[in-house]
Order: C-alpha cells, then sequence, then structure tokens
C-alpha cells in the first residue's frame, strides 16, 4: 500500500511539472507572437537614425550622378550638332574663300559678267 501511496504522488508531482512546462510553452509562445518592445525602441531610436543617414548619403550621391550625366548629355549633344554642321558645310561644296575670287578654269568662259552692261 505505501508503494502505491508512493506512486500516486509521484504521478501528482509529473503532472503538476507537466501542467508547469505546458504553462511556460504557451506564455513562450505568446511572447513571440508580440515584438518586445525594449528591442523596438532601441530599434527606432538606435539604428534607425544611422539608416535614414546612410540613405540620405545615397540619395545625394544619385543625384549628383545624375546631374553629372545631364551635363555629360548635353554636352555629346552639343558635340553631335558640331559635327553635323561641320559634314554638311564639306558635303554642300561649299567654296573656300580662295576659291570664290578665283579665275575660271582653262578652256571655260568667264560668265560673271556676261549680262552686266555698264550705265554711262
Amino acid at each position: 500500500m505505501a508503494q502505491v501511496h508512493l506512486l500516486q504522488s509521484q504521478k501528482q508531482e509529473l503532472e503538476k511539472s507537466k501542467l508547469k512546462a505546458e504553462a511556460e510553452v504557451v506564455l513562450m509562445k505568446t511572447k513571440l507572437s508580440y515584438p518586445d518592445t525594449n528591442q523596438l525602441t532601441k530599434l527606432l531610436f538606435l539604428h534607425l537614425p544611422s539608416q535614414v543617414s546612410l540613405v540620405q548619403e545615397k540619395l545625394k550621391t544619385l543625384d549628383s550622378l545624375l546631374s553629372l550625366l545631364q551635363k555629360v548629355t548635353h554636352t555629346l549633344n552639343s558635340f553631335s550638332t558640331m559635327v553635323d554642321n561641320a559634314s554638311r558645310a564639306t558635303s554642300m561644296n561649299v567654296p573656300s574663300a580662295g576659291q570664290a575670287t578665283a579665275s575660271p578654269a582653262e578652256g571655260e568662259k568667264n560668265t560673271k559678267d556676261a549680262g552686266y552692261k555698264p550705265k554711262r
């Protein structure tokens, strides 16, 4: 009979330990589903400002790069226009200053003043 009483006592102790362990599991599950306010405070006030600062620096760099890219694009467009204009000037057979006053080639007629009659 003493052994039965001892076994029942041990059974009760095991059931109490089981209930206590189950309660701890429930408590741990609730802690996991709700964030720790201390951790949130640290994140907001310690880590967040440094992250904001890094993002602001990167935005400044991107703005500078955009401005530089716009200047390069403008310069390339200007250069392209100059090249086009120079190319057109040579392809349109525009006479140079020396050729504009040159005499006609051998065997050609000078028709420059052909229709010109001086007034008397």
